[in-house]
């Protein structure tokens, strides 16, 4: 991540802090770990919990690196993916993460399970939540396209944009998938 980058990401956190508003993503727990959106890399969340393999696809546009972690919810296990774009740069930055509960969740070595691991996820979001506590947690969603609720910010701090995107899948008014990304560009 680039020094503009960080300083332009503290100040519009800072204006949103000042103006009472939390940021709409900014960082998610797993265990012990924080992850910083656009700051942490891949490679410092397998070291710091001590399991996981970063699997890479794609070049350029279509570059993806991840890890995925299997973990115990509701209704088995959900399955965690972070994941680093080519915007996340040489160091893997987590960029984006999905949550979804998967029932069985087979255990891989791509895919491991992580036992006595909670998530902490932005404002107390998390996966069976009711539609009425997201919407409390949110506010009215920027759009609702079938059982999908979307939710973006974006603001501007001087030449740079950040863009914070939820979408949260919704199966008899509860949350059973939730993506998040933020970028910051120029």
């Amino acid at each position: 991540m680039r020094i503009g980058t960080l300083l332009a990401f503290t100040s519009a956190v800072t204006a949103a802090s000042l103006r009472g508003q939390a940021p709409l993503l900014d960082s998610l727990r797993v265990g012990s770990v924080e992850v910083r959106l656009e700051e942490t890399s891949l490679d410092s969340v397998a070291r710091a919990l001590s399991l996981g393999q970063v699997r890479e696809s794609g070049d350029a546009g279509g570059y993806e690196a991840a890890l995925c972690y299997a973990l115990p919810d509701s209704s088995g296990f959900a399955v965690l993916r972070l994941v680093s774009t080519e915007l996340g740069g040489p160091n893997r930055a987590v960029m984006q993460f999905s949550m979804k509960s998967d029932g069985t969740a087979p255990a891989s070595t791509h895919c491991p399970r992580l036992r006595d691991t909670e998530v902490q996820l932005p404002r107390g979001l998390r996966l069976g939540l009711g539609r009425a506590d997201v919407i409390r947690l949110f506010g009215k969603p920027t759009s609702a396209i079938r059982q999908t609720l979307v939710y973006e910010t974006r603001t501007e701090a001087g030449e740079w944009t950040t863009i914070a995107h939820l979408e949260l899948l919704m199966r008899d008014d509860r949350v059973v998938s939730i993506y998040g990304s933020r970028s910051t560009t120029n």
